[in-house]
């Protein structure tokens, strides 16, 4: 038994954070399972890290980037307090927590060794089989190369990670494993490759900056010549096959980068508004998650983004977690590279450690870099790996070290130990558990909603909320349900009963959803048809109506809504007001198909005003819309497995 407990030691926390990370690369902002199973693994690979490494005479070595990387996340769970929607960011401070989860599982790791060999494994056959992929699509299916990401720039981010751990590997390896040599070069050529044909500016220029320091730094540390041109000539011969491959689609698009406010503009235009919104709420922000419901008002009507992220994870930040959230931030990143300077300049330290800690800095760098333009820091997959990174490179560096004992009078038996590691472990689990189930019932409820069972998705709807009852979906929705079982009362005193109950019963979870969360339009909407499904007077159901399209100027459903009522109440011109006012905006992303009674009805609305020119283009529109429907319905059934 003894024998096998070290290898037990270091297999625990290495196959939860392997897990983890194969988990992550299914989250994309929309699978709330797969974000749910990451979580998971990576409380069950702290702890299995904790378990172990408490033994009553354990040291623990703390760094200034341990300490502030601590901090930060401490930060993330404490801004919850003062948030607008609390259980948003929640959920957001464990999104943005995986980073540092995984960098304190390497940290607190009895065979970090093993952990990081195993998780570097893992990352590279990921990442070959997302680039296998992004080569299909690329070529087979002629689609944005994005593998599994939400969008091709975060697989590039990702895929730069390891061209960074690859070169330092690529340095350090003996002379005499020439075999391991040429598939680590092989590996890098298409990697490379990758990064190329995926044509992202930020993601190739994040790359040339940070490459262009680790050569530098390479010279400096006197790094063998020949090793350093025979990576140099794989790059740019990946790049170069890239180039051909994309008939100078790379080259073309950085050479747009002489005219940067031209090449910038959708981001410029998205930063606007963040500057805004950070003049708005300078100093606490937010709330963690929130970006995404208190953007619409502030967003320009020519930007044509999806509008969950400012593609700049910096000002994002400071939106939502405030401006003591930027400082720590910083604050971390001074110190890395305070401590990668010491590092460098060490006497004692071997050649081969500083090369390796200059190839993870190099990519960390390139990381912080290309997330001025992107939102890295909301990829987990991505953060996962960088987290892993940042441990070992504190591990490797000179930076000073700190052995945290802890002492006699605050130490208690192994067995009182590990029990409340393990009763906090399983809270944090029963919590995921809970929310996962909430989410499933509220989506079997909404399904049962379609196919007409009310009474069943009545009672989904029930234990979804009793599940997680700061979820402000499952109330909204019940109410729209009961909502729509309110019949026209006509002279029938029993209906006008009866939706009196419903519509008190309605209310209630509409006035509960408006608590938890202010922001969501849903909520106004569904207020505005109960209110008019009752009979309320115009300025009641008008009032709700014009709310939610006060908090989300491109909510279309509202504005549909909104403007069938103002039509038939008699007021047509006020309607196409209404429904005008929506056509400044794009309509990116989401079903084609939900788009389609918004535009329907602006084109009626626009020939009973005369207007048949705008009316003729509105249905070219429709027609494009239903074409789309159906090429998109068709390649589904083609490409059914990707």
């Amino acid at each position: 038994m003894p024998s096998h407990f070290p290898s037990q030691r270091a297999a625990v926390p290495a196959f939860c954070l392997v897990s983890a990370l194969l988990f992550s690369f299914f989250f994309n902002g929309q699978i709330f399972y797969a974000f749910l199973g990451t979580q998971t693994c990576l409380v069950l690979a702290l702890a299995g890290a904790l378990w172990f490494a408490y033994k009553g005479k354990e040291e623990i070595e703390c760094s200034a980037v341990t300490f502030l990387m601590l901090v930060l996340t401490l930060w993330l769970f404490i801004s919850i307090l003062w948030s607008r929607i609390p259980y948003l960011s929640i959920i957001t401070a464990w999104w943005l927590a995986a980073a540092a989860l995984a960098c304190g599982v390497f940290i607190l790791a009895p065979r970090k060794e093993a952990l990081y060999t195993a998780l570097l494994g893992a990352a590279f056959v990921s990442g070959g089989l997302q680039g296998l992929l992004a080569l299909y699509q690329f070529f087979v299916l002629e689609t944005l190369p994005n593998g599994l990401f939400l969008y091709k720039n975060l697989l590039g981010s990702f895929l730069v990670l390891q061209i960074f751990v690859l070169s330092g590997l690529f340095f350090i390896l003996p002379e005499e494993k020439k075999k391991t040599r040429y598939l680590v070069l092989s590996f890098l050529f298409f990697l490379t490759f990758l990064v190329g044909i995926i044509q992202s500016r930020g993601v190739f220029l994040s790359l040339f900056l940070a490459m262009l320091l680790f050569f530098v730094f390479a010279r400096y540390l006197q790094a063998n010549r020949r090793v350093l041109v025979t990576l140099l000539v794989t790059l740019v011969l990946a790049f170069v096959c890239a180039e051909l491959v994309t008939m100078s689609g790379l080259s073309q698009r950085v050479m747009s980068l002489e005219h940067p406010f031209a090449a910038g503009k959708d981001r410029f235009l998205i930063w606007q508004g963040c500057l805004q919104m950070i003049r708005d709420y300078p100093l606490w922000g937010t709330g963690l998650g929130t970006y995404w419901l208190l953007w619409p008002p502030y967003r320009s009507p020519l930007d044509t983004s999806g509008g969950y992220f400012a593609h700049n994870d910096y000002l994002q930040l400071w939106i939502e977690g405030g401006l003591p959230l930027m400082i720590i931030l910083l604050g971390l990143m001074s110190v890395m590279a305070v401590s990668f300077y010491r590092t460098m300049k060490a006497k004692d330290l071997p050649q081969a450690n500083k090369i390796e800690a200059l190839a993870l800095f190099a990519g960390l760098m390139a990381l912080a870099i290309h997330t001025t333009t992107d939102f890295n820091f909301y990829n987990m997959p991505t953060m996962i790996l960088a987290g892993v990174m940042l441990g070992r490179l504190d591990m490797l560096s000179a930076a000073k070290k700190w052995r945290l004992v802890l002492p006699e009078r605050l130490k208690v038996r192994t067995a009182v130990y590990r029990t409340c590691l393990l009763l906090a472990s399983l809270t944090l689990l029963s919590f995921f558990l809970c929310m996962g189930l909430s989410y499933y019932y509220c989506e079997q409820g909404n399904e049962l909603f379609a196919k007409m069972n009310y009474a069943d998705a009545a009672r989904s709807y029930d234990l979804a909320g009793k599940l997680w009852n700061t979820y402000d979906k499952p109330l909204y929705s019940h109410a729209y349900l009961l909502g729509s079982l309110m019949k026209p009362a006509g002279k029938d005193e029993g209906n006008r009963e009866t939706n009196r109950e419903i519509y008190v019963q309605a209310r209630e979870y509409i006035e509960r959803a408006g608590k938890l969360n202010p922001y969501r339009p849903q909520i106004y909407l569904t207020r505005g048809l109960l209110e008019e499904s009752i009979g309320a007077e115009m300025n009641a159901v008008a009032g709700a109506f014009e709310k939610a399209l006060q908090v989300d100027p491109l909510f279309f459903h509202g504005r549909t809504e909104y403007g069938r009522y103002l039509a038939q109440s008699g007021q047509s011109r006020k309607a196409l007001t209404v429904l005008e006012a929506g056509m400044v905006y794009s309509y990116p992303g989401g079903d084609p198909a939900t788009l389609i009674p918004y535009y329907q009805l602006t084109s009626i609305l626009r020939r009973q005003s005369g207007d048949a020119e705008g009316a003729k283009a509105l249905e070219e529109k429709i027609a494009a819309l239903k074409e789309k429907i159906r090429q998109d319905r068709a390649a589904k059934q083609r490409n059914w497995l990707f």
